[in-house]
């Protein structure tokens, strides 16, 4: 069990930020291809 615990926190630690950075391009790509999504008049 704590072997399992430990490849578990090593898989969220390699995950998370992978994660992360795929998922802010993706919402910033998602900015530049739909400008009309700014809610400013």
């Amino acid at each position: 069990m704590g072997s399992f615990a430990k490849l578990l926190f090593l898989f969220a630690t390699v995950l998370t930020p992978i994660l992360l950075r795929s998922a802010v391009e993706g919402l910033m790509l998602s900015a530049e291809l739909i400008p009309w999504v700014n809610l400013d008049p």
